[in-house]
Formats: C-alpha cells, structure tokens, sequence
C-alpha cells in the first residue's frame, strides 16, 4: 500500500501548512506532493516558499506562482519583492504535472499510466483552466459544472486512474468514462465555509487509488489579524476571506 499527502493552495498562510504538516497521517504517508499555489493573499509568502524548498516536495506549478512570476498584479508584486532570486528559480522550474507510479513522481509526459495518480493544479493544459467537477458548495461562484465534453478537452491524452488538482479551494469528484477526477480543498484559504486547513490522502490499495479528504483545525483567525496588521494589498479582503472560508471580490 502507498500512501500520498496531497496538499494544495498554501497562499502564503505558513500556520496552515505547518498545522498540516505535523499531522499524524501526514507523518505517516510514504510521501507528500503540493499541487500548486504557494504564495498570494497570505502574510507570509516567503516563509511558505523557504518550507517547501526546505521540504524539497515533489510539487506542480499553480496559476498565482506564474502570477508571482510575472509580478504585474499589485498583490503579486508585493509577494516577488519578498523572495529571494533562489525562491523565483525555484518557482519557475515547477512541473505543470506530476504522475506517480510504483512510489516515484516523475513529470507526466509518458502515454502510460492506467493505474496511475496524475497530479495537477489545474488540468493537465493549464494552471489557469477551471476544471469544475461539481458546482460550488456555497454557490457563490462557479455555479455550473463543466459538461462532460469539457472536461475531456481538459484531460486529453492523460490516461490515469486517478487525477487530482486544487485550484478551485474545495473538494469535488467526478468519474468520467470509468476514470476518476477529483480536487482536494485548500490549506490556506478554504473557500468551502470551513475555516479549517483542508488537505487529502490517495492511498493505492489492490483495487486502485482511493482519495480522503481531511482537515485540520488551525488559529485561522491569528493569521487574519496578521494579514489586518501587514501592508499587503487588500489586505481586508484577504482576511475576510480567511475568517468566512469563501472567495470574495477584490473591491472595486
């Protein structure tokens, strides 16, 4: 049996992540892979991305770490002035995929892979598409899911028992023609009503890959205070978005 932590969309919120990584089961997994979205909307940026360097994760590169990248959005171009050229480098030489088999990741660019676990922080095309499996539990956004047709746009050619990716900050599961697809919550900023730090586990057992979906209670509302007391662009929408659990427009 193999057992795989999959953590996704830490956005700068260090606590979350740190509240995760002490979990038992996430000690206990064989390995652990961070789908994408280090950075964005949290104080602590650069803390996040020295821990994942540190941790040297297997890991995919989300849509706000290109954002990071291109530093043209006032909040991501306070986040690019706090990391180091390292940091940047580390960020750019991100996967857009990962598939795990027999307990090693390796970038998924084979055609193989029926039993494997395809790893993404979006789709297999982009980090920015919309994957939306089922439609949003708070029905504040996304209040359609992506038709059938769609999603095989999306996942052309990525033959896999299972796919996973983050992205849209809460969990969901579709299976399309016999194959699973699926997304697992956000540690750092939920956006599913529960304010708790949200991760999952894809445990390979003889008859496939099974996904679990945990959470993790965290002081969520220490770190939006912090976000309150930083300078960080719309730092109120940020922490309100922390103490509901739920994706906010940024105001006009």
């Amino acid at each position: 049996m193999t057992a795989v932590a999959l953590v996704s969309d830490i956005h700068g919120n260090i606590a979350a992540l740190e509240a995760v990584l002490v979990e038992p089961d996430v000690r206990a997994c064989d390995q652990i892979v961070f789908l994408g979205d280090a950075l964005l909307n949290g104080p602590r940026p650069a803390e996040c991305l020295a821990r994942l360097m540190e941790l040297d994760l297997p890991a995919v590169i989300g849509n706000t770490d290109l954002e990071v990248l291109a530093g043209v959005d006032p909040v991501a171009a306070w986040v690019r002035a706090q990391l180091s050229p390292a940091g940047l480098v580390y960020l750019a030489q991100l996967p857009l995929t990962l598939r795990l088999s027999a307990g090693q990741t390796d970038p998924a660019n084979s055609q193989d892979g029926g039993q494997n676990l395809l790893l993404m922080h979006a789709s297999p095309r982009s980090s920015f598409d919309l994957p939306l499996l089922e439609p949003h539990p708070l029905e504040t956004t996304f209040l359609e899911a992506s038709t059938d047709g769609e999603l095989r746009t999306l996942f052309a050619g990525s033959r896999a028992a299972l796919s996973v990716f983050g992205h849209i900050h809460y969990a969901s599961r579709r299976i399309l023609d016999g194959r699973e697809i699926a997304s697992v919550g956000s540690v750092g900023f939920p956006f599913d009503g529960d304010p708790r730090a949200a991760y999952a586990v894809a445990t390979r057992r003889a008859e496939g890959w099974m996904l679990d979906h945990r959470r993790v209670t965290y002081d969520h509302e220490a770190v939006a205070r912090e976000v309150e007391s930083s300078d960080l662009p719309f730092a109120s929408r940020s922490a309100a978005m922390l103490r509901q659990a739920r994706w906010l427009p940024r105001p006009a």
